[in-house]
């Protein structure tokens, strides 16, 4: 998959609140994306 359709994919999911982000503290430009399960079973 190409990564701007990645991004704009994660970014739906960040502004639903779907998903959450963590920098990788040992490499910053790294992040990690993790499910937000409280949100999910609101759905």
């Amino acid at each position: 998959m190409p990564d701007r359709t990645v991004r704009y994919a994660l970014n739906i999911l960040k502004s639903k609140d779907l998903v959450k982000m963590r920098i990788v503290l040992g490499d910053t430009r790294k992040k990690i994306y993790i499910l937000n399960r409280e949100a999910m079973e609101d759905l």
